[in-house]
Parts: C-alpha cells; structure tokens; sequence
C-alpha cells in the first residue's frame, strides 16, 4: 500500500508536468513512433537488465522512463533524471521496453487516448522443482563410556546348620495313709546338632520323702560334645559329670573323661556305638578327698525305634579304678519312651537306672531306681 500511495504522488506530480510538456508531447510523439519501432521487451528479472534504459508503461497507462537500479522483492527501482528513484510494484507494470534515452521525461495518458498495446509479459518456464533434500543422518555421537561394574558384595557366609532340641518332663507321687510318701523327679535335656556333632546336656533332681523322713535327694548332671568324622563311623566323645548326693559319703562328686568310639550300627532305626578311653574323678567331701583318682572308661550306647511313635534306649559305662585295682565304679541305663498320639510334642517315659560304686563307706553300695515321667518336648 506504502508503495501504491507513492506511485500516486508521482502521477500527481507527472499532471503537474503535463502542461509544460505539452509541446514536446507532440514532438515526441513522432519520436515516440519511431523508437517504438526500435523498442525491444526487457525482461527485467535478469541480472544483465540492470543499468539498461527502459520505458516502464503502467497498468494505468502512466509511463516512466529511466534506468533499471534493481529488482527486489517484487519492486522495480528506475533512476528517473528528473524525480530521482522511483519504487515501482512489479503488479502495476505492463511493459517493460528498451532502447530509450532517459529525458527525464514521463507522461500521462489524455482522456479519451488509446491506451498503448502492452505486450505480453515472457512466461519464465516453469521452475524446476527444487532438488530433494537427503535427510541427513545426525551426527555420530560417541557412545557415553558404561559405568563401571560395582563390585559385588561378599558373598554371605553360610549359616551353620544347626538345630535345637529340648525337653523338661515332671515324674510326681504321692501315698498318705499306711505311709506318707512323697516322691519328686525332674528332668530337663537340651541338645545341639550341626555338622560337626553334637552336644548334649542334662540334668536331674530327685527328692523322696517317707513319714517325714527324707531318703532321696540328689541332682546330677551331665555334659558333653560327640565330634563325629566326616563320612566315618568314628566319633570322639568329651564329657563332664556332677552329682551332689545328701545319702552318700561325699558332697559333690566331678568326673571328667575322653572316650573314642565307633558306630557298629547306624541307620535310621538301630543306632549302636562303644566307647573306650579315660579320665578322672574326685569326690569333694569325702574322707579320700585328697586328689583326682585316674579311671578308664568302657561304654556302649543303644538307640532303637520300635515303631513310630516308640522308642527303646540303653546305656552302661563302666569305670575300672587305675590307682586301686578291683574298685570300679558302674551304671546301667534303660528307658521307654512312647509318643502320644494326638500331642507330638509330649511323651511317656519310663526308665530304669541302676548304679554300683566298690568303694561306697557305711551305706550299700548298689542302688535301683525306677521312674515314670511326662516330657514334654521344644
């Protein structure tokens, strides 16, 4: 729009010029006619057009002679001699003609003139379409280094496999009338299996009471670790012993010992193995508590499963006394056991002990003892 009004300022300028020009209009005329016939079409969009004199006719019959300055952006600038440079819109020009001197000169179109033929405008060819753009892969990036491995952890070391097992039972008797007796035994057994062996311990307390009278009232116990070979039927046995006995002629008897055994029979009914080795005693209290007195050791352990629920055990050591030969000292061991059936964890028990010490002072030197008991397992 900008450069339409500019255009129009012009023609108003170029009216003014009319009058003044009027006379050589007719002048011109017959050179106009003749320059006609040497007038060439000027394709303005070529660079070599520029600086060539031309006629520029408009769309409105308006004519503007000059030479080309540049064609841009859909404007044809002409250097007029008279109104300097002149912005024309390509879309308001007819023609375009060569072979003319700029004079400075333009002229507007009388009323009822003809207008001038206006030649067609050269059709450029069709453009070639513009080539193909290869999508072009993007830049190769170097690969981000990978992280480097974390170290992995040690590994965690293997939990030992071991188990526990434990047991309390309670054996209670009671008689008043002919005779007032009251008979007490307790028992409490823990035991510790891995790889290695297994250790066991127990204790007992036993209290018997006649019309008032005590006869009974003794605690022992017993520790020890079965070391076991790897794929052997060899094992190694340690073992510690107490027992405080009110009715015997010492307060509190300690033995200790180290047998070597071997397991004739290992499967899962019939377990049997013998033991031989040997250690010492003391007996704390006693008139011959002086030392420890040297002592063999000859075992044999019994375990048999009589049916599912039942179980048959026996044990007997014997302890031959190496300072005086002859003495010795002996204990045989035997129980039943029988599960119930509808608690697994409790169980019948009834057990025979009997034991034999050679150099018992004032008081029998044998002793049987029975027992029935509950046990309760854990």
């Amino acid at each position: 729009m900008r450069d339409r009004a500019r255009v129009g300022r012009l023609t108003t300028l170029l009216a003014a010029m009319t009058v003044a020009g009027a006379a050589a209009a007719a002048q011109s005329g017959g050179a106009n006619a003749r320059d006609d016939q040497r007038s060439a079409e000027v394709d303005f969009n070529q660079a070599s057009a520029i600086g060539t004199a031309v006629r520029v006719v408009l769309s409105n019959g308006d004519v503007i002679t000059g030479s080309i300055l540049e064609n841009t952006g859909g404007i044809l600038g002409i250097d007029n001699t008279v109104l300097g440079r002149v912005d024309i819109p390509i879309t308001d020009i007819s023609s375009v003609t060569s072979g003319f001197a700029d004079n400075g000169s333009s002229r507007r179109r009388s009323p009822g003139e003809p207008r001038e033929p206006v030649p067609e405008a050269p059709t450029d060819p069709p453009a070639d379409p513009p080539p193909a753009v290869e999508p072009t892969a993007p830049p190769a990036t170097e690969p981000e280094p990978e992280p480097e491995p974390k170290p992995k952890p040690p590994p965690k070391p293997a939990k030992p496999n071991v188990n526990w097992d434990s047991e309390i039972s309670f054996g209670l008797t009671g008689n008043e009338g002919v005779r007032d007796t009251v008979q007490t035994d307790v028992a409490f057994k823990t035991r510790r299996r891995s790889r290695g062996g297994t250790f066991n311990f127990d204790t007992r307390y036993r209290f018997s009471e006649v019309e008032g009278d005590r006869n009974v009232n003794r605690i022992t116990y017993n520790a020890r670790n079965d070391f076991r070979f790897d794929d052997s039927r060899w094992s190694l046995q340690l073992r510690t012993s107490g027992e405080a006995n009110e009715f015997r002629n010492y307060d509190f008897r300690f033995a200790f010992n180290g047998t070597l055994g071997y397991r004739f029979i290992d499967n899962q009914e019939t377990n049997f193995r013998a033991r031989v080795g040997g250690g010492a005693v003391r007996e704390f209290g006693s008139p011959t508590d002086d030392e420890f007195d040297p002592e063999l050791n000859f075992a044999a352990d019994l375990e048999h499963r009589l049916t599912a629920r039942q179980t048959f055990k026996a044990a007997g050591e014997l302890f031959p006394d190496l300072d005086e030969l002859g003495e010795y000292r002996a204990i045989v061991d035997s129980s039943w056991e029988m599960r119930l059936e509808n608690e697994p964890d409790l169980r019948l028990l009834l057990g025979v002990r009997y034991e034999f010490d050679s150099e018992a002072v004032n008081i029998n030197e044998s002793e049987l003892s029975y027992t029935a008991r509950i046990v309760f397992g854990f």
